[in-house]
């Protein structure tokens, strides 16, 4: 028998290998959209805690305008003064579970981030097993033509 020539053994090979390819990729694909669910959800996050500390500093702001008149009268409206304490309340309440949320999409961001990254190498690793090293500087990725073959 020649030494050349592609075995059926080493057909089955490539083939295996190109499923686990296509799996990768699968994999990586769905962790893009993740990815891309976990940065909405953060900058959302984000969002919601600027608004509840803009909706806290004006409500300090507020009752302070509404305490210096009282003050200047000299008529201390008790009830007046609960109502706020409530309103101040939930105002800062509103901020820390804003930061919590923050804290939390943040994680997520990162451990998916994380894990893509791990994806990525696996997939590498993979790659160069098959085709020996990949040269993946930033100058072969900023050139256009380092993907033509």
């Amino acid at each position: 028998g020649s030494s050349y020539g592609v075995s059926p053994q080493s057909g089955r090979n490539t083939m295996m290998s190109w499923q686990i390819l296509e799996y990768h990729i699968r994999e990586l694909s769905s962790l893009e959209k993740t990815i891309i669910e976990a940065k909405e959800n953060d900058e959302k996050a984000l969002l919601q805690n600027t608004s509840f500390q803009k909706a806290l500093r004006k409500k300090v702001a507020d009752i302070s305008r509404e305490e210096s008149k009282m003050a200047k009268v000299e008529r201390w409206d008790q009830q007046k003064l609960f109502d706020w304490q409530d309103e101040l309340q939930v105002a800062v309440e509103n901020v820390g579970l804003a930061r919590e949320v923050v804290e939390s999409t943040q994680t997520q961001l990162d451990r998916t981030t994380s894990q893509l990254a791990r994806k990525v190498h696996l997939v590498r690793s993979a790659l160069e097993q098959k085709l020996g090293p990949l040269n993946l500087d930033e100058t072969d990725m900023d050139n256009d033509n380092a993907f033509i073959f």
